[in-house]
């Protein structure tokens, strides 16, 4: 791995901390590219607390698969296929690649970012940065009635409704800062929760 690739990881684990998951939700390419491509908001696929789950149990597993197969091959076999690789420089040494192109693609139409909310390693790490005390974080305050407008208006489903209660993910939080507008009562605040 060049060491430029590690230094910038590394970096972002403490910008995570002071500011947010605003990689994820303003500046990564990838997330960028599927969130272009994403047609179908009136669609709730995996909209549950369940399939959040779910996505998280794939995340870890896909991290945990990730860091066996360097481990074991001492090469990154991700390099080769990876269907982003592909999208940007138009060529793929493998018919792996294209294919996995395809299925981002076309998932991405109807899944709000489906690679970083399933796949992505990076999201996984800088979820659980916002998880540490003091790390500046999406809260609710006192005056929040439960209402269902912030997880109506949240694609990234960091906010649920369930059960008449609103339910805030911090980790699946992007800072995209939806939520903010459709809040009549400023129940939604940023801050550095301990």
């Amino acid at each position: 791995m060049p060491w430029e690739n590690l230094l910038w990881f590394l970096l972002l684990i403490p910008a995570t901390y002071l500011f947010g998951r605003v990689w994820c939700g303003w500046l990564c390419h990838l997330g960028a590219l599927q969130e272009f491509i994403y047609r179908s908001p009136k669609m709730k696929i995996l909209s549950t607390l369940k399939a959040q789950k779910i996505l998280k149990i794939v995340q870890i597993s896909t991290l945990v698969l990730l860091v066996v197969q360097l481990i074991v091959t001492h090469t990154n076999i991700w390099c080769s296929i990876d269907p982003f690789l592909v999208a940007f420089n138009l060529f793929s040494s493998n018919v792996t690649g294209y294919v996995l192109l395809a299925i981002m693609l076309l998932s991405s139409a109807f899944i709000y970012r489906p690679f970083c909310r399933g796949f992505c390693p990076v999201g996984l790490i800088l979820g659980w940065v916002s998880l540490i005390p003091g790390a500046k974080r999406l809260n609710k305050n006192s005056i929040c009635v439960d209402c269902i407008s912030c997880s109506h208006q949240c694609k990234e489903h960091a906010m649920i409704h369930e059960n008449k209660k609103t339910i805030l993910n911090t980790q699946n939080c992007i800072m995209c800062g939806d939520c903010f507008s459709s809040c009549k009562k400023d129940a939604l605040l940023v801050n550095r929760k301990k």
